[in-house]
């Protein structure tokens, strides 16, 4: 298998994850950030280091069965929470794969 192939092969692989939020007792799972997602997320928060933080969470969380957790409409009420628990949801969802996670993932789908 070529490099592209792996690389179309990873892409298409399940690679959810989900992060406990103990102070709401619950955990928002989230698909690993693509590089269109980034830029999205970037041109909405229009440069604030803040806004990426939230953006991120209203593009990225989801419930356990897959549908968003936020919209819009919940953008006031999440720029309200604590700064703690916003960095802690968002580090986990742009948090970069480690060496060891690629090489499980290329196990599971059978890449060398």
């Amino acid at each position: 298998m070529n490099l592209k192939e792996k690389m179309i092969q990873y892409v298409g692989s399940s690679r959810r994850k989900s992060v406990y939020v103990p102070e709401f007792d619950d955990s928002i799972y989230f698909n690993p950030i693509t590089v269109l997602q980034m830029d999205k997320i970037m041109t909405l928060s229009q440069g604030s280091s803040g806004a990426i933080h939230i953006w991120t969470i209203i593009e990225k969380a989801e419930h356990e069965d897959g549908s968003k957790a936020f919209g819009l409409e919940d953008k006031p009420f999440l720029e309200q929470l604590d700064w703690a628990v916003v960095t802690r949801i968002t580090g986990e969802m742009l948090k970069t794969s480690s060496v060891d996670e690629l090489k499980k993932t290329s196990e599971k789908t059978g890449s060398d």
